[in-house]
């Protein structure tokens, strides 16, 4: 099996295990008994802890030495896996909030590595088509979320762990699977010493950061979105069923711009499509506002194509296009989705 469709596999069960993480956690912690209001809280803190430590994961990759993509990748594939067995265990109150907040927390720590695999390969000469990859992960998300969404209507909460265990296994075999043909990062960072190139990510690269800073903002309403669906579905009268069918929705929406991304980037730019992406999610934001039906909730999701699927297109473009090759994956760690 080649390299490519190596890496087509990875971004689908990454992103179906996102899926589980992210889209159901409100599902999972209501059925707990947790209220909204710590649901929130969760979300807050493993945003924040996130960023912190998937700052940390994206400078060991991009030291390389003993410490690369794969091998970090691995170890936290493990770790999640021991933290699913627990939800399945002894996932009850409190314990429920800060295991699941643990399950979250490593699959955001997972995301930097699965985009520096891209570069990575790339850098040994290895064809890898990130565009048609992440397509498939839009789907695997759309079907897990369908799949996920039934299965909860049949066996509560249980799915959801069963899923993320599977997931996590199908994911380590995965990765394990995956060639790793030496310390390339290594031989960017001398290259970088030699030139100069080390200094204050903030001196290099200023109109990045304050393009990061206002996507990432963006990115937080996505999250909550993301977050609060089932909430928001609830409020006009739907289910963790209507939950999967909209989730569902928005991700085949993406394929729409995941498939001709290339012909957008090459009419627009990625600075005026990243632009355009804000402005999308306003008029996002204000239609959940006025929404009073689940199907309304549905048509608003074909909004994905104009929002997320922008981002998450453009955002790889951009950085690749502003960022020294050994600072890449220090960008992937927050800025590519």
């Amino acid at each position: 099996m080649s390299e490519s469709i190596k890496y087509k596999a990875l971004q689908g069960c990454y992103w179906m295990l996102y899926c589980v993480g992210f889209v159901y956690v409100t599902y999972f912690l209501q059925e707990k008994g947790i209220a909204a209001s710590m649901i929130g809280v969760v979300a807050a803190v493993c945003g924040v802890v996130s960023a912190f430590l998937q700052a940390y994961v994206g400078k060991l990759a991009d030291r390389g030495h003993g410490m690369n993509w794969k091998s970090i990748m691995i170890a936290l594939i493990i770790m999640n896996t021991l933290v699913t067995v627990g939800l399945g265990l002894f996932a009850e109150g409190m314990m429920a909030v800060f295991l699941f907040a643990v399950f979250m927390i490593f699959i955001n720590c997972m995301m930097p590595l699965v985009n520096a695999a891209c570069f990575y390969y790339q850098k040994s000469d290895i064809v890898i088509d990130f565009g048609s990859a992440r397509a498939v992960g839009s789907i695997a998300f759309a079907a897990i979320s369908v799949a996920v969404g039934k299965l909860t209507v049949l066996f509560g909460a249980p799915a959801v762990v069963g899923t993320g265990l599977a997931l996590n296994l199908f994911l380590l075999l995965i990765v394990y699977s995956m060639p790793y043909y030496g310390d390339v990062a290594a031989q960017q960072q001398e290259t970088a010493k030699k030139s100069g190139g080390q200094g204050s990510f903030l001196a290099k690269y200023p109109a990045f950061v304050l393009m990061m800073i206002g996507l990432s903002l963006v990115m937080s309403f996505h999250n909550c979105i993301q977050t609060y669906m089932l909430m928001i579905l609830e409020h006009v009268g739907g289910t963790s069923d209507n939950l999967g069918v909209a989730i569902a929705i928005a991700a085949v929406m993406e394929l729409v711009v995941l498939f001709r991304f290339s012909v957008l980037h090459k009419k627009f730019g990625t600075k005026t499509l990243l632009l355009a992406c804000g402005l999308f999610y306003c008029l996002r934001g204000a239609l959940y506002f006025l929404a009073t039906e689940v199907w309304h909730i549905y048509l608003i999701q074909t909004l994905q194509a104009v929002t997320f699927a922008l981002y998450a297109s453009a955002s790889t473009y951009y950085a690749d296009e502003m960022m020294a090759d050994e600072d890449k994956v220090t960008a992937c760690r927050v800025w590519i989705r």
